[in-house]
């Protein structure tokens, strides 16, 4: 039932304000990486997995002379088609899973809110806006316990700032 639920989340919300804690909500967003490499790899990935066998197939020894060449014909025009239609469409739905992905995708910026009041958003190179973030983190966490809040931290944010700032180089503040 969603009111209690509500009722609930807002009681625990009340709470945890008047404790000694500060609640910190953040929220990262991610777009596929802009390495050239990502996009090759994907081509590479989809040549491979995702090419209908028929296409692939070698030639038939019964076959010769029009027989033949008319079945180099259809599988050289299904390739073609394959090409130019369907790699193009597959390719550019793996690049866009990718932004879940945190080996692959990128962090474009952090938005952190302090306390229901000030928020902060983070923005600039990769490297530039996890480094903001911890100094941030590092600097509110000296006056008070932080709780992190957000919709689905747990689940990505968190782990995908991690493995980010690891990519990228950086220790993650304790």
């Amino acid at each position: 039932n969603n009111k209690s639920t509500n009722l609930n989340s807002r009681l625990v919300w009340n709470k945890l304000k008047r404790s000694n804690r500060m609640i910190l909500t953040i929220d990262c967003e991610t777009i596929p990486g802009q390495a050239p490499w990502i996009h090759e790899e994907t081509k590479d990935w989809a040549e491979y997995h995702a090419m209908p066998a028929n296409l692939t197939t070698p030639e038939p020894k019964s076959y010769s002379g029009a027989k033949l060449q008319a079945w180099k014909d259809s599988r050289d025009a299904g390739i073609e088609a394959w090409y130019t239609t369907a790699l193009p469409k597959l390719m550019d739905e793996h690049v866009h899973k990718q932004c879940l992905d945190a080996a692959t995708g990128e962090i474009i910026c952090i938005a952190l809110k302090i306390d229901d009041r000030e928020t902060f958003v983070y923005r600039g190179t990769e490297h530039q806006i996890l480094s903001d973030f911890f100094e941030q983190v590092l600097t509110l966490s000296k006056r008070k316990n932080i709780i992190f809040a957000g919709h689905n931290i747990i689940g990505f944010d968190l782990g995908y700032i991690a493995r980010r700032a690891w990519a990228n180089g950086l220790t993650i503040p304790e």
